[in-house]
């Protein structure tokens, strides 16, 4: 009695009922703010995993998500009158024909990635800094990465991506090996392989040896719970502009090659990349080479010191012992220079792995600076080797397979060694460029564009639309900087036949 004496007393009190119903209302707001602000949830009509644009990704909520049947696709196959509707540029399209599918983040003090992906003025850019501070503070460490894996059915479902779409007939007619390499960040080769997994394609992941112990073993875990990943049967110490470059390449590709999978395509990528485009897009792109590889080669005509002198590697780099290098090429020719990132088809791969030119012309390169950037570049020029232009190519050939920017006044972001690296305000450009991919990407950088990006190829995989394959097969024909005509043509603009 006297214990609901005091209850009704206490509430008879016009004061304490001012402040417990202030009290409710402040909970109330906060359950509110901290639930809805300044973060977004995707809307009904496209309910992709919250980890694109939400708090799942970086955590264990469980994910929901639509399987939009992949019988749409058929709606945006090419078409024999594709190159002839509109003028094929992304930028005539206007933003609801460009970004349709696109989840807005809701909120007054929010933002949509379709606002990114176009340059503007009205961006809530303390919106979008938010958004990156929380990000940021939601990376996993390397080490908690095993923790997470050891539950395989867990991981792979409740961290989305890796078994959530449906798969084409025609991707699983064209199947594709990838090489990752790494030696730092699982949370971000984890969000790589995450968007680019498919079950009937094939990866090899080479970790560093420098990496440290908690990467090689988070990394080993996460293989674990896929028949399709595997970590290289042999793993080099890479110094930069080394041949163990080159070595970590032919490692995991000898191990690809050894798998029961007959993948066409075999793709590079470092930890620190992402796609641009969806697994569909990508096969109906390496179709337009007809069996050719995609490796970027021009005459070797800057720095000759490369190869005129012995280096070695030293504690950190490449270190030039200034003793001449007299020993000649295994071969007649030019060398040609290029980019490491390609696109080699399975008869190029196999000859690499196994003839005895390519072979002797690795040894050759042993003691250059920077081999990386020959190797595949003045294979692909020799004649007679298979799945390559090869030496009756007249000029230098140029490739599709990377959107990098070098030290310029075009990026938005930060350089690094002369390379950008990318930020959310590089997102214009990002979504605009025909290439696979784009290198490169920190995380503890700057997050929104790696969470937009995901957006922007996601959000295509279940609503696909209708490439410019002209586009495509005229660069494939004369591999040309020019034969792509311009950086915004590879979405056609009209997409009335897709979904």
């Amino acid at each position: 009695m006297a214990k609901a004496t005091a209850t009704k007393l206490l509430f008879q009190c016009p004061e304490r009922r001012l402040f417990y119903a202030t009290a409710f209302y402040v909970l109330v707001f906060l359950i509110f703010f901290f639930q809805y602000w300044p973060f977004h949830r995707p809307s009904a009509s496209f309910n992709i995993q919250r980890g694109v644009l939400g708090k799942a990704e970086e955590t264990t909520d469980v994910i929901r998500t639509i399987q939009i049947p992949h019988e749409n696709l058929t709606h945006c196959k090419e078409h024999p009158d594709a190159g002839s509707k509109g003028s094929g540029r992304f930028d005539d399209l206007n933003n609801e024909q460009r970004f349709r599918h696109y989840d807005s983040m809701k909120g007054p003090k929010s933002f949509s990635c379709a606002e990114l992906f176009v340059d503007s003025a009205e961006i809530n850019k303390s919106a979008v800094r938010l958004r990156n501070k929380y990000l940021k503070s939601r990376i996993i460490k390397d080490k908690d990465y095993k923790g997470l894996a050891n539950n395989c059915t867990k991981f792979t479902s409740e961290r989305g991506g890796y078994f959530q779409y449906s798969v084409s007939q025609e991707e699983r007619d064209f199947p594709l090996a990838y090489g990752i390499y790494m030696y730092k960040s699982v949370h971000q080769v984890e969000q790589l392989l995450r968007t680019i997994y498919r079950p009937h394609n094939v990866y090899c992941i080479h970790v560093d040896r420098k990496a440290s112990p908690n990467i090689h073993r988070s990394m080993q875990a996460i293989a674990k719970c896929f028949d399709n990943v595997f970590i290289a049967s042999r793993l080099a110490r890479v110094t930069w502009c080394s041949i163990q470059v080159v070595k970590a390449e032919l490692y995991c590709l000898s191990d690809l090659l050894k798998r029961p999978s007959k993948w066409k395509y075999y793709l590079n990528l470092s930890g620190q990349e992402f796609p641009l485009k969806t697994n569909l897009e990508i096969v109906r792109i390496l179709r337009e080479y007809r069996g050719l590889s995609d490796v970027m080669s021009v005459l070797n005509r800057t720095n000759p010191e490369r190869q005129k002198f012995r280096y070695y590697i030293g504690k950190t780099r490449m270190v030039n012992s200034t003793k001449l290098y007299t020993i000649p090429k295994p071969f007649e020719g030019p060398i040609f220079k290029g980019e490491l990132h390609a696109a080699l088809s399975r008869e190029f791969a196999t000859y690499i792995a196994t003839s005895k030119k390519a072979q002797s012309w690795f040894t050759w390169l042993n003691v250059t600076l920077c081999p990386d950037e020959y190797f595949y570049q003045t294979l692909s020029r020799l004649p007679d080797v298979p799945g390559v232009v090869g030496r009756n190519w007249k000029g230098s050939v140029y490739g599709l397979s990377r959107a990098k920017l070098w030290n310029g006044s075009k990026c938005k972001g930060k350089i690094v060694r002369q390379i950008c690296v990318y930020s959310w305000r590089d997102l214009p450009y990002l979504v605009a460029r025909p290439q696979l991919f784009a290198n490169k990407f920190h995380a503890d950088f700057d997050s929104v564009v790696l969470e937009c990006l995901s957006e922007f190829v996601q959000n295509r995989t279940y609503h696909p639309i209708r490439l410019n394959i002209p586009l495509y097969r005229n660069f494939t024909t004369f591999r040309t900087r020019t034969a792509l005509t311009g950086p915004n043509d590879w979405m056609l603009t009209d997409q009335s036949n897709c979904p």
